[in-house]
């Protein structure tokens, strides 16, 4: 596996563990004081991150040059 790879996963388990982390918070401290479960759920927030915010472009001379080099030229 390449390390660009590996370390993509290795954030999107943390952002899974704090989705998870988030909908635990809701359930148990809910009921509780609202100062420290919005801080709380700021900070979970933060670390779940923003996974995209527009859709990728296309690299028109990237995709030619792959398909140069696939079909050896």
């Amino acid at each position: 596996m390449p390390v660009k790879r590996f370390w993509l996963f290795d954030k999107n388990v943390s952002r899974i563990e704090a989705t998870e982390n988030i909908q635990t918070l809701d359930l148990i401290v809910a009921s509780r004081e609202k100062d420290i479960y919005k801080d709380m759920h700021e900070s979970l927030e933060r670390q779940i991150g923003v996974v995209a915010l527009e859709a990728p472009k296309l690299d028109s001379k990237g995709l030619a040059g792959l398909k140069n080099i696939i079909q050896g030229r």
